[in-house]
């Protein structure tokens, strides 16, 4: 019986020390890394080519290519089920032609769960829900807006972040 006790008290003791080593390694791996904003101000923005701002929809493979450039990216990210979503669209629609800024949508209701998982959520350490419009810059978030703002909150706030010259 004794024996037994021991065998019992050894494989806790196992279960605790790996449950403890899979919570370290998975909080490790989502730690937030610092962006190398060296060579920001300089940087090009991220444009599919053309000369009028647009709204880009995005999938898993197009989001990790912006993620992984070395240049600015403006992601928006959003969904047609969020009321919010939907009052902010004409404004970012009015913003990306006058500025000429491509902004690249990526719909969550359109992701699987998995890529939303593996993909977007670790990559902006930020994220709290929809609309909220991203500056990716060298694999990693440089800074974001959450909410359906005006178009005055949206070009200051692209104004403070380099995208676009300010405004008098």
């Amino acid at each position: 019986m004794n024996r037994n006790k021991k065998y019992l008290l050894l494989g806790i003791t196992l279960l605790v020390i790996l449950f403890g080593v899979s919570i370290y390694l998975t909080n490790k791996k989502h730690e937030e890394k610092e962006v190398d904003m060296t060579g920001y101000e300089e940087a090009e923005i991220y444009n599919n080519g053309n000369d009028i701002g647009e709204i880009i929809e995005t999938d898993a493979e197009l989001f990790n290519k912006l993620k992984n450039s070395d240049k600015k990216s403006l992601i928006y990210i959003g969904r047609p089920t969020c009321p919010a979503c939907v009052t902010f669209m004409p404004t970012l629609e009015e913003v990306s032609k006058e500025y000429n800024l491509d902004f690249y949508y990526t719909n969550t209701d359109e992701w699987n769960a998995r890529s939303v998982r593996t993909d977007l959520y670790p990559t902006l350490k930020k994220y709290e829900g929809t609309p909220t419009v991203f500056i990716m810059y060298n694999q990693g978030e440089v800074d974001n807006l959450l909410g359906a703002h005006s178009k005055e909150n949206l070009v200051k706030f692209l104004e403070i972040n380099k995208i676009i010259e300010e405004t008098e």
